[in-house]
């Protein structure tokens, strides 16, 4: 007998052996190793087909489709030759769409998956074969892909929307980035899509070394992805030690972050820092003939650790005592310093009480900011697309903070600011400063 010879308009006919009726809700039951063909009583038309050549015992099978069915009626065949199961895939390929509904939601339950999905033109997932029902492209390949192999071994972009293997991902905080993203050839959002932190120094000393980070804004020129792009073809070697942001107090620049790095580091790619700043001048952009742009210089705060709020009371001081000096140094004037690095107005405990590790923005704007979780921050400097004063600056920096850590209260009282300029770059920056009142670009 063929498989039609039982179907009359969608029905089992009379020929039909077996009948089994019964009331169903979302279930079928079929003899393993037989066609079970279900019949909805209400609407008459077959819903269910299935084929399996698993024992002889009843199996029940949970699938959503029939939950709208109450009442069936069921009849088992013997197991089909090979010509009843190629004029069933052909009934599936050619006519009643219920046939293809119910294999699409039985299918999973391991039965005769091969004979089935691989001539039935039923798309399945490349990964485990279970059944999909739309595909993605993935480097402008289709693939189909399920919705839980996708999750496990893909991930798509926060930034583009392209999809990446997940071997490939970074992952910080709230975002995910591909590989081209990764290369932050773009002008990042402020203070989104930033690398993870990476620090650079030039020995393998065991001991916590002072690290300096960069943000220096520039302006003038635009806020574009090409002038990024040309940034980080001169600083970045297949890293990220040089990206770019977004700043709300530029009109037409950006800011360039550095990674944290060691002095020693810092002067080591010195050469980069020049070739850099000559570019950007050529481009159009100044960072010191301007009114907003500043220098900032981080240093991580677990330098300090050993005594942390002693060194840090220490180095208010030092700034404190030396200030005319210090906005001599800065290139700023009074006006500028009251606005985006002002002074300490209040006993330096009572500063440190209510700002250290604060994130509290009131405290911000002073010259030395307490207020981030894990840097302490220098925000009196102008900033500068000159070489010297560049290096000039990390090294101020770094003088204050070694003197704060190594130098008695009482050392420091009696210290001039000309010790404070103990290298020779900070030496001959000094002479230039007390002599000539302006050297920049």
């Amino acid at each position: 007998m063929n498989i039609n010879d039982y179907i009359s308009n969608g029905r089992l006919n009379d020929h039909a052996p077996n009948f089994l009726v019964g009331e169903i809700c979302s279930k079928t039951i079929f003899h393993n190793g037989d066609l079970v063909f279900g019949i909805d009583s209400g609407g008459g038309f077959v819903y269910g087909v299935i084929y399996s050549q698993r024992g002889s015992s009843i199996d029940v099978l949970t699938y959503d489709n029939l939950t709208r069915v109450r009442e069936g009626m069921f009849v088992t065949i013997p197991s089909p030759s090979e010509r009843s199961i190629t004029e069933l895939i052909s009934l599936f390929n050619t006519s009643n769409s219920a046939y293809r509904n119910a294999l699409y939601n039985l299918w999973e339950y391991d039965i005769n998956k091969n004979v089935f999905l691989d001539q039935l033109h039923i798309e399945r997932c490349a990964i485990c074969g279970k059944r999909v029902d739309n595909y993605r492209y993935i480097n402008n390949t289709r693939i189909n892909i399920c919705d839980k192999c996708f999750q496990k071994r893909y991930f798509i972009c926060n930034r583009c929307g392209e999809i990446e293997l997940k071997e490939n991902l970074e992952v910080d905080n709230d975002y995910c980035l591909c590989l081209s993203c990764q290369k932050r050839d773009f002008v990042l959002p402020y203070h989104r899509y930033y690398p993870t932190l990476k620090f650079y120094k030039t020995d393998n000393k065991n001991e916590i070394p002072l690290y300096l980070g960069v943000e220096l804004e520039i302006d003038g020129a635009g806020e574009s992805d090409y002038t990024v792009e040309k940034i980080n073809s001169i600083m970045n070697n297949n890293d990220n030690f040089v990206y770019c942001s977004h700043d709300g107090s530029l009109t037409e620049g950006l800011e360039i972050i550095t990674q944290p790095a060691t002095l020693k580091y810092h002067k080591s790619i010195s050469k980069k820092y020049k070739k850099l700043f000559e570019m950007l001048k050529e481009m159009g952009y100044a960072s010191d003939k301007t009114t907003t742009c500043g220098l900032h210089i981080h240093f991580n705060r677990d330098f300090f650790s050993d005594n942390e709020e002693l060194y840090i009371s220490k180095l208010l001081y030092l700034i404190d005592k030396n200030w005319d000096d210090v906005i001599k140094f800065s290139r700023r004037n009074k006006h500028r310093m009251d606005r985006y690095a002002k002074k300490l107005d209040m006993p330096r405990n009572e500063y440190i009480r209510y700002s250290n590790k604060r994130r509290n923005h009131d405290y911000h704007y002073y010259a030395v900011n307490l207020s981030n979780i894990n840097t302490i921050e220098f925000r009196m400097f102008k900033g500068s697309l000159n070489i010297d004063t560049f290096m000039a600056t990390l090294q101020f920096v770094q003088s204050c903070i070694m003197i704060a850590k190594n130098k008695s209260a009482e050392e420091i009282q009696h210290m001039s600011f000309d010790e404070i300029m103990n290298s020779t770059i900070l030496k001959r920056y000094w002479s230039k400063r007390t002599h000539i009142q302006t050297f920049e670009e």
